[in-house]
């Protein structure tokens, strides 16, 4: 059974895993650009557009951890993040998300702001601080440059996370204590930093469940990708976490 399940297509596995383990999971989603380019990480508004609407007709709760407590998750509960600052948060996502009255994390890269990323606009100051007096959006850091942190030496890493923090405080008005890590690197040293400079929680890249979180700041999420959109509602149960097993195990 599990050669057969190993050699089949991801969308395929995926819809029969959904099926076999369709209890819900609260999880954290991870979106960047909402938008048309070709990036694998981006995804068109017309998806975007459907996912938000099946998580509100699946009745799912959607939370910021400035409403509830690691203790108070439900398994209907989702958590939605959106990584580096892209213009296109502002312009498409903010007006639905208000439509909803969903609420959100943007993860800002301080050293894009108002620049190009990827050959794609990113927030302006403007943007995020109006994004962040909505209510709707939480503003968290991603640093200054993007880098991988694990590669970086202390010095370098307390630069990149100190005067991304004081630079968005000082931006917003507001304690900055969500922290995403740019690629999902990071070491010990990062966490060592993290934790000195007043961060409450980090959030990684590695797919997993909100059930049981052990370390605050190795919070994982569902990533939206060109190739995880197609099976999006698989993304809300334990069918996907099984996926990412048998492809982990059974490369």
């Amino acid at each position: 059974m599990i050669k057969i399940l190993k050699h089949l297509p991801a969308i395929i596995l995926n819809k029969i895993l959904a099926k076999v383990y369709s209890t819900p999971i609260p999880v954290v989603l991870m979106y960047h650009s909402v938008s048309d380019a070709q990036f694998l990480s981006t995804i068109p508004f017309s998806l975007f557009r459907k996912q938000i609407d099946c998580l509100f007709r699946k009745k799912r709760r959607i939370i910021t951890f400035d409403d509830i407590s690691f203790k108070e998750i439900n398994n209907k509960d989702v958590l939605l993040t959106f990584d580096d600052g892209y213009l296109d948060n502002y312009e498409v996502v903010y007006p639905l998300l208000d439509k909803y009255n969903y609420k959100a994390i943007v993860f800002i890269t301080t050293g894009f702001i108002g620049k190009k990323f990827k050959n794609l606009p990113m927030l302006s100051k403007h943007h995020i601080r109006e994004m962040a007096e909505s209510g709707l959006f939480k503003i968290g850091a991603h640093t200054v440059n993007h880098p991988k942190l694990n590669k970086l030496s202390y010095k370098e890493q307390k630069f990149e996370i100190e005067y991304s923090k004081k630079f968005l405080e000082d931006l917003v008005g507001m304690e900055i204590v969500d922290f995403a890590y740019p690629f999902g690197k990071y070491n010990e040293i990062t966490l060592q930093i993290l934790q000195e400079r007043g961060f409450k929680r980090a959030y990684t890249v590695i797919p997993s469940s909100l059930k049981n979180i052990c370390n605050p700041f190795l919070i994982g999420r569902m990533p939206i990708l060109k190739t995880t959109t197609h099976y999006f509602e698989t993304l809300l149960c334990e069918g996907y976490l099984k996926y990412c097993n048998y492809r982990r195990v059974y490369p």
